[in-house]
């Protein structure tokens, strides 16, 4: 099906490229639906730094630092109003700082807000003006804020937000996106320092994606005695708070490691239980990340050395590791037990078992759920690391791993995995893909909210990307899934540097809406936002009809990709659309037939993710 051009002259309302990411982004509020708010109290904790604390010494003072204002606002209020209901104690003390976006929680605070919960009741108050979230001043005074008023024998940190890992791009790295400050993350070294400078905590807790990788564990480890983080992505959702407060005020003479050990119980109990979508937890002992550091170093010496004799074997075992939506971090034990079973070389198969046992040691816990059709973490381990394909990386993201803090600190005649990491890509050569300056966006609009509709962007080395698939690609970020939001938008909006080539952008009719038992048919309106065609807001491209049928054949029908987007393009079909193909660089160059698009979590539950 092609697109109606007939209303290319209209426009959208007028946006910057930092509004229309955000445009299509609101998440489903909680309860009794959209809107919902953090409950501002009339009481408890004062505004400003001094003061509030009572009840003498407790055992814990748990800090929850939310970095919501972005399209996890909503899920703010869901996870304060488990705070709200979980049970109270002189001994626990319950602490946050919660941001807030007013446009995707029509009402919420627009200043920071900061205070305790209680009782039954939220005691949060204004700060009286809106805070950078994403800054490390702030993050540090907030631990020191809370320690000083709330002190305790023992304190654990939650970091709340969109996560990325060890990578330090300014729209990727870290965590902690405050988009209405300065709309990019923390960076994973700034967060370390910045617990490190408020005198540190006993658990470390990343509510956010992706966060359990050996090269954060490694930022974090002068830091925190306990790391409790995800190698795969977290659902919106996050921590079950209600459960995992309460399993702490049942027990407050816990030490840190039990008490890690009972979020990743808590928190797979909630995910099995309510089967919403494929999940990994784990808990780190960041005491261990040292030793392993040293095995790290020195595998990577190892295969280095042998990488003329042992490439197969070492991509072989990188392929048969689990790796995440970031497709380069790969699961680190699996990885390394692999490679020992697969290698001829004496001297690599006893490096590689030590860097398993040593990655094997630093784990407290660690806890899996498969669910069919999801998600791939099946084998997954607890603590994943950078191992990157040629097709997947870039030489600027190479350059980038250079300076994570874990490929810095070597002695003089130690190899450090950034080393090893290129060596494996490159072989002589440049990598599989190479950079091209973005940015682009496309966002579609629907008029049947009984519809379902899902944007799929296809990226150059065949990957499909978009809301139904996960919120970040090789090269791009999604809004959340209209499944999951019940909102009939989503947006694809690609990174500044992206591969080169050919991205084709397609609309699926993908059936009913969550909750709807009969759908219709559905207008959708096309938004594009593209600086190098002289966009300076997001321009209305047109309009397509869509419905179920006639449907076009399933994927392994066409046997090419060029054959598919005929088809779609033929006007035979009404559930696909081929918006357009853009390109960058390069030529767009013919692709192999991809594999069917499987949106992620189709009536498992909400799949938005941190």
């Amino acid at each position: 099906m092609t697109l109606d051009i007939s209303s290319m002259a209209g426009r959208w309302r007028r946006l910057s490229l930092m509004a229309f990411m955000a445009f299509g982004v609101a998440l489903a509020g909680c309860g009794g639906g959209g809107g919902d708010t953090v409950e501002n109290g009339n009481g408890g904790a004062p505004t400003g730094t001094g003061g509030g604390g009572t009840g003498g010494q407790a055992k814990w003072t748990y800090l929850i630092y939310m970095a919501a204002d972005n399209n996890l606002s909503d899920m703010a209020t869901l996870n304060v109003k488990q705070m709200i209901a979980a049970r109270s104690s002189r001994d626990v003390r319950i602490v946050v700082q919660v941001e807030q976006n007013p446009q995707e929680t029509p009402g919420a605070e627009r200043m920071t807000l900061r205070g305790t919960v209680e009782n039954g009741a939220s005691q949060l108050q204004s700060l009286g003006r809106n805070v950078d979230m994403s800054s490390r001043a702030s993050l540090t005074e907030f631990i020191r804020w809370g320690k000083q008023n709330y002190p305790a024998d023992r304190y654990a940190l939650v970091l709340w937000s969109h996560g990325g890992g060890w990578k330090a791009d300014k729209s990727t790295r870290g965590a902690l996106q405050d988009v209405s400050s300065r709309e990019d993350l923390m960076s994973v070294r700034d967060m370390a320092t910045a617990v490190k400078d408020a005198g540190g905590v006993d658990v470390l807790n990343f509510d956010a994606c992706l966060m359990a990788m050996y090269e954060v564990a490694y930022e974090m480890r002068q830091s925190a005695k306990v790391m409790v983080a995800s190698e795969e992505v977290i659902p919106g959702q996050g921590n079950p708070y209600d459960k995992v407060i309460n399993r702490l005020v049942a027990n407050p003479s816990q030490d840190a490691a039990t008490f890690a050990k009972g979020i990743v119980t808590d928190y797979m109990a909630y995910y099995r239980t309510n089967n919403r979508q494929s999940v990994t937890l784990s808990a780190i002992d960041l005491a261990a990340v040292e030793p392993l550091h040293a095995k790290v170093k020195a595998a990577a010496a190892g295969m280095v050395a042998s990488m003329a004799g042992e490439r197969l074997n070492i991509q072989a075992a990188r392929d048969a590791s689990p790796s995440y939506n970031h497709p380069n971090n790969h699961d680190l034990i699996v990885f390394a037990k692999t490679l020992a079973a697969r290698t001829s070389s004496a001297t690599l198969r006893t490096l590689a078992d030590e860097l398993a046992a040593a990655a094997q040691a630093a784990l407290l816990a660690n806890d899996v759920q498969q669910l069919p059709g999801e998600l791939n973490v099946a084998g997954s381990t607890g603590l994943a690391i950078y191992l990157p394909t040629p097709a997947n990386t870039t030489a600027s993201e190479l350059n980038v791993y250079r300076t994570v803090l874990a490929s810095n600190t070597v002695a003089g005649n130690e190899t450090p995995w950034s080393t090893f990491a290129t060596t494996l890509v490159t072989n002589g050569g440049g990598t599989g893909q190479t950079d091209a300056t973005g940015p682009f966006a496309y966002g579609i609009r629907w008029d049947n909210p009984d519809v379902d509709l899902d944007l799929m962007v296809n990226e150059p080395q065949g990957n499909w990307a978009g809301p139904a698939i996960g919120p970040s690609s090789v090269n791009g970020f999604a809004s959340a899934d209209s499944w999951d939001a019940g909102l009939a938008e989503e947006t694809y909006t690609a990174n500044t540097q992206l591969e080169k080539g050919a991205y084709d952008v397609f609309v699926q009719y993908t059936g009913c809406a969550k909750g709807r038992a009969t759908c219709g048919d559905t207008t959708v309106s096309v938004y594009r936002y593209d600086p190098s065609l002289g966009d300076t807001s997001a321009v209305l491209l047109g309009t397509r009809r869509m419905s179920a049928t006639p449907a076009l054949p399933s994927m392994d029908s066409f046997a090419t990709f060029e054959a598919f987007v005929n088809a779609v393009n033929s006007d035979a079909y009404a559930d696909w659309l081929f918006v357009r193909r853009v390109t960058r660089d390069l030529p767009a160059d013919r692709k192999v037939l991809p594999a069917q698009p499987k949106p992620r979590g189709k009536g498992f539950g909400a799949v938005v993710t941190k």
